[in-house]
């Protein structure tokens, strides 16, 4: 019979590329870093290959390597949804559920989520992965998540999307303002005069479409305006 790779060692590998780092490798995988770095020799002695090129404490993936990695992966996700499928067959809405969504969003249906899917499917084992849209859509895409909660305007390529809920934008400003004939019209407001999140942010994006804004001098992108908002808030 042919020796092959176990899922074990393809996993430390996996965990080896992600952490490029031994130690913390073996860290993520709970076991010590000689266990971790013998699986990785015996791995390549298996494949009679060399998946590292190591020079004292560092090392480099061969691009035979990265090849490895790319195809280690998509087998562990298999095998994944082979057990999930084994243990859920007859069985909808139960078994593990990877769901991931952004920090916007979370604090105001997470809760209620867990509640309803406690109640209602208690066989369900919701696993909650908090991170930005372009990480969770990279998960996604992996099969590292089973579904993303994001706010659109939002690029998913060839991902199916549901719109779930929409949020109104309100205008709020001083009550003395509109006596002092403030235009409502964005456009015409002065240069600088509207303070958003930096550019990574997808709510800036969102600001930015939602006011149809058409003149990019009249925003400031700054992550500083949580803190003088927090500040505005406290003395209030």
């Amino acid at each position: 019979m042919k020796r092959l790779p176990s899922i074990k060692q393809l996993q430390y590998l996996l965990a080896l590329h992600e952490h490029q780092h031994f130690g913390r490798a073996a860290d993520a995988c709970y076991v010590g870093q000689s266990t971790l770095s013998a699986a990785i020799a015996n791995l390549e002695e298996t494949m009679d290959t060399q998946l590292l090129e190591r020079d004292h404490k560092t090392f480099i993936f061969t691009p035979l390597g990265e090849d490895v990695v790319r195809l280690s992966r998509q087998i562990i996700e298999q095998c994944e949804e082979l057990t999930d499928y084994a243990k859920s067959q007859g069985k909808p809405m139960t078994g593990p559920f990877r769901l991931g969504c952004i920090p916007t969003i979370a604090p105001f249906v997470l809760g209620e989520v867990m509640s309803l899917c406690r109640e209602r499917f208690p066989d369900l084992q919701l696993l909650l992965r908090e991170d930005t849209s372009e990480n969770s859509l990279h998960a996604l895409n992996e099969g590292r998540l089973d579904m993303v909660l994001l706010a659109l305007p939002y690029e998913t390529g060839a991902l199916h999307t549901e719109v779930l809920g929409q949020d109104m934008f309100n205008l709020v400003l001083h009550k003395d303002w509109q006596d002092r004939g403030f235009n409502k019209d964005i456009n015409q407001w002065p240069d600088e005069s509207i303070f958003l999140l930096e550019r990574e942010h997808c709510l800036s994006g969102h600001a930015v479409k939602a006011c149809e804004l058409e003149d990019s001098r009249k925003v400031v992108f700054r992550c500083l305006v949580w803190v003088s908002c927090a500040k505005l808030l406290k003395r209030a």
